[in-house]
């Protein structure tokens, strides 16, 4: 990433950017046959393109033309400490081979999953003094990369990307070189784009008046940025922001309205204590309306800190009360209970619902680091130059799933094609469509032993690896005495009957998407109540379209019956079959199902007079991009022949135990007659209709 170094090198010299140049103070470093140059420009034009060390050290420093030698804290030799062979094959990461070339090798890059089988890359550090505004995607089942057009977003390290319900990419901040567009002082990107899949192109959403920290989030690096699917809000969190300043503070945008809202937040279950202003990497966010943060790094001690710059304390963001609640850990501090501190890391909500984190890297330059001798501190790998070591700098060699009932469990037993040394993936995904996690790139242990960028991409099959299973007990040590020490927390059940309002006023409105097709407006809105425009429905189109033959005889229990009709510019189908077990978020947290629907939204109440006897699922599908579609309004009724109406099933939004997103659809169960009926569908306006026998 481009990164601060203070002033006091010797010597001066100028450096050749692409499209400028600086003048800056040089120092030249040799180690054996290798040379490393530092250039240093004044305060607002100063960047070092990969990780390095900055006032307390929280970053690594390293080159891809440099040889990174790898060995223990405790102990020698590059020999993984833990036994990948207890597992059988194909239930620990492997490589994934693709049919095609993809992205060259990076790190500090962006990662995304539309949770349909479509991973999204962007950006990042391919080496010293260089950054990408490169796209790509991988296809899951395809098994191919396929690089997509950019002509909007500059180039970025550390940029971050999500995927919204109608499966568009957003990116959102990063570093940038000073000549690019939405850019503070000293490189800090606060610009927003949006990739539309239907359109082949990105579009840039940053109004050209936006004010960073007053009307929209500041440019910052280091952060969380995620897609709140219940809510359909993307969320910007704390991170490091203009002249070094870390920040604690969180925006989000709402798909529907593009208006940016600076929430205010409320703290449970931390002794008072707040989350400390704080580099991060990430934020998770599942399907029940939660964000998941875990730990940090400050770039100088908060108050109250212990001896180490990181914390490990983990936390979730309920979004219907706007509440962080303290899961595991100590506020902003380092516990020896839980897994090491990290930055640079991966993290993501899996398909059972948990928090799972990958890898990583920490500083601790002192003699005898915070973390030695505590009960994880073997994962901790020091890293070496060929003729030398860098005091301080260590990568992690471990893999932790999180849940809410149990608490942490590690899996680093699971780490197969990984556990060949301190990994440092940034980045990690959980395809929903394939229930699979994946990474890609960062630094990684080359085949000559030697640590270096990779464009590697890596899977975990989630169904078997990371099925539940009782965790190892976690116990404290003897030395630590933790002065607030947070208990297992179990996820409350959503309830979004109300969504409360926001407590802050509603300040700034993104740029609204151009309706496919349509020109792009010249002049950015700045109206609070724009709204990204809605897929065109026909205001006076009534479809009463059957499907189907009555004389048919096929039974409906034990078997799906599927039927297709379409509706404006939707296409429905509506399945009917056995009777499911609905679970809320809750229970799935708890009790880890493998089959069964999770209720997103609403509650399901049989329909009927007698025992339910079917499960009847409705399936919205936007024709133009083929998305699933779950925030229109629905009516669902039932028919007999006689004319009489059933009444009404009270369906949610639903979606498949380990199937995520994809599955939306709004389900009930239901109680059907063995004789012909006819279920009458209502999208907004327009009404289709399916004839069952």
């Amino acid at each position: 990433m481009f990164k601060s170094f203070r002033p006091g090198f010797t010597g001066t010299g100028i450096c050749r950017a692409p499209d400028r140049m600086y003048h800056g103070i040089v120092t030249v470093f040799s180690f054996g046959w290798n040379t490393i140059t530092l250039f240093v420009v004044p305060k607002k034009e100063r960047y070092c393109l990969m990780p390095c060390p900055k006032r307390r050290g929280r970053r690594f420093l390293g080159a891809a033309s440099l040889p990174i030698l790898v060995g223990f804290i405790v102990g020698s030799g590059v020999i993984s400490p833990f036994d990948s062979g207890t597992r059988a094959a194909g239930t620990s990461w492997q490589v994934v081979t693709a049919r095609n070339d993809g992205p060259i090798a990076r790190s500090q890059y962006g990662m995304a999953d539309d949770e349909t089988g479509h991973i999204y890359v962007y950006g990042g550090s391919p080496a010293v003094n260089a950054s990408l505004n490169d796209f790509w995607v991988y296809n899951v089942d395809s098994d191919d990369w396929r690089q997509l057009p950019n002509g909007v977003v500059p180039a970025l390290v550390e940029p971050h990307l999500a995927v919204d319900s109608q499966g568009n990419v957003w990116e959102f901040g990063g570093v940038a070189n000073l000549m690019s567009p939405h850019i503070t002082a000293d490189g800090h990107s606060f610009g927003l784009y949006e990739y539309q899949p239907a359109l082949g192109a990105w579009r840039d959403a940053t109004p050209d008046d936006a004010q960073p920290g007053i009307d929209w989030p500041a440019g910052r690096e280091d952060f969380g940025f995620a897609f709140d699917s219940l809510a359909g809000n993307l969320v910007v969190f704390a991170g490091e922001g203009q002249d070094d300043a870390v920040l604690n503070d969180m925006w989000t945008l709402n798909e529907q309205t593009s208006i940016w809202t600076q929430v205010t937040q409320q703290y449970a279950n931390s002794a008072g204590q707040v989350i400390a202003p704080r580099s991060i990497y990430n934020i998770s966010a599942d399907a029940a309306g939660h964000l998941y943060l875990f730990g940090g790094s400050f770039l100088s001690p908060p108050f109250g800190i212990g001896v180490s710059a990181y914390s490990n304390d983990l936390w979730r963001y309920d979004d219907q009360d706007q509440t962080w609640t303290l899961l595991a850990g100590v506020p902003n501090e380092f516990d020896p209970r839980s897994p090491l501190p990290r930055h640079y890391y991966g993290q993501t909500v899996d398909s059972w619902g948990d928090f799972d984190i990958l890898g990583g890297y920490l500083y601790a330059p002192d003699a005898s680091p915070f973390f030695l001798g505590t009960r994880y501190g073997n994962y901790a790998r020091s890293f070496e130059f060929a003729d030398g070591q860098i005091p301080g700098t260590y990568g992690l060699s471990d893999f932790w799933q999180f849940n809410s009932t149990t608490g942490w469990r590690d899996l680093t037993v699971d780490l197969g094609a990984l556990s060949s040394g301190p990994l440092i993936p940034y980045m990690l995904v959980a395809d929903a469509a394939t229930n699979q996690l994946f990474t890609f790139g960062g630094f990684h242990i080359g085949p000559d032993g030697l640590m270096e960028p990779s464009n590697t991409l890596w899977s975990l099959d989630e169904r078997v690896a990371l099925a539940p299973a009782p965790p190892a007990t976690v116990t404290p040590t003897a030395s630590a005495t933790p002065s607030q020490t947070a208990t297992v927390v179990p996820t409350a059940t959503p309830t979004r009957a109300v969504r409360p309002s926001p407590t802050s006023a509603v300040i700034r409105t993104a740029t609204p998407a151009p309706r496919a097709g349509a020109a792009r407006s010249g002049t950015p809105t700045t109206k609070a109540t724009a709204t990204r425009p809605a897929p065109a429905i026909p205001s006076q189109t009534t479809t009463k379209q059957t499907v189907g033959a009555l004389a048919s005889t096929e039974p409906l229990t034990g078997n799906t019956v599927v039927k297709t009709t379409t509706s404006g510019p939707y296409k429905l189908v509506l399945k009917i079959g056995p009777p499911q077990k609905i679970f809320t978020a809750d229970q799935v947290h708890r009790l880890h199902p493998k089959t069964g629907e999770i209720a997103i939204l609403g509650t399901t109440p049989a329909v009927g007079t007698s025992i339910p006897n079917h499960y009847l699922a409705l399936y919205i599908y936007s024709r133009a991009t083929g998305a699933t579609v779950s925030n229109m309004k629905v009516t669902i009724s039932i028919i007999l022949p006689n004319g009489a109406a059933r009444p009404e099933p009270a369906s949610g939004v639903m979606q498949g135990i380990g199937i995520g997103p994809a599955d939306r659809h709004y389900g009930a169960n239901v109680s059907l007659p063995n004789g012909p009926y006819r279920v009458v569908v209502q999208v907004e306006e327009p009404t289709s209709s399916f004839d069952f026998t």
